[in-house]
């Protein structure tokens, strides 16, 4: 879906949209030589599997945005990592990530398809205003430090044991 809204969205002009691609799969092949097939092998870099957390963070510090269309992952910690440079992310509407943005506020929203996802980029390849704003909110509302994730769970499990 990623790589027939890029084509869609350079189609429509935006001739300097490229994507960065991470990871690995049984699909990968498939999505490779459909770049190829539509022109975009130039505009698009596979990266294959990132361990390495120094080397994710200079992909997202390259990236304008973020987009995840995954509709069977409950939660991806990628949308948590992107929010936490200041990106806004794209997700699917009804997807686990997507029950964590606020639509126009932290992230925008799409609908499993190509059509939808495209005008989504469209809205932040458009507007770098939006996109700004849009990853401070995602920055203050969706990332929380390891640090405050196990303070929180630490006293939440002391007054659990007070209560006892």
């Amino acid at each position: 879906m990623v790589i027939r809204a890029v084509e869609r969205v350079r189609r429509r002009g935006h001739r300097d949209v490229s994507a960065i691609l991470v990871g690995e799969g049984p699909d990968l092949s498939a999505f490779r030589k459909l770049a190829r097939d539509l022109g975009l092998e130039a505009h698009t870099l596979f990266t294959g599997l990132v361990n390495d957390r120094a080397r994710m963070r200079e992909l997202y510090a390259a990236a304008d945005f973020f987009v995840f269309p995954s509709t069977y992952d409950t939660d991806g910690i990628v949308v948590t990592e992107a929010s936490a440079c200041a990106l806004p992310s794209i997700v699917v509407r009804g997807s686990g990530p997507g029950t964590r943005i606020a639509d126009g506020e932290n992230g925008l929203l799409c609908d499993p398809s190509v059509g939808s996802l495209a005008a989504q980029i469209e809205r932040l390849v458009g507007d770098p205003a939006v996109r700004r704003r849009l990853g401070a909110k995602a920055r203050s509302t969706l990332y929380r430090p390891a640090e405050d994730v196990a303070t929180s769970v630490l006293r939440r499990y002391e007054s659990i044991v007070r209560r006892a």
